[in-house]
C-alpha cells in the first residue's frame, strides 16, 4: 500500500495475533523490511535476506442466480 510517499506493507507473524502496518525499515519478529514489490516483500535478519510472497485476497465467487 502507498501512504503518501511512504510503502506500507500489512504483515502477520506467526507469533502475533494480528497483522501491523510495517514500512520500509521497520521490523516484524525480529525482520527487518528491506523492499516491498508487486508479488513479493523482502526481509532481512542479520545477513539472511529472504522474499516473502503477497497473497492477494480474491473476492468471493458469488453464487449464480436462478431466474
Amino acid at each position: 500500500m502507498r501512504w503518501g510517499s511512504s510503502h506500507l506493507a500489512l504483515i502477520r507473524a506467526a507469533s502475533d495475533p494480528l497483522a501491523r502496518w510495517i514500512s520500509i525499515g521497520g521490523t516484524v519478529d525480529g525482520w527487518t523490511l528491506k523492499g516491498i514489490e508487486r508479488d513479493f516483500i523482502v526481509v532481512k535478519r542479520a545477513s539472511r535476506e529472504v522474499q516473502i510472497p503477497i497473497l492477494q485476497k480474491q473476492a468471493p465467487q458469488s453464487a449464480g442466480t436462478a431466474d
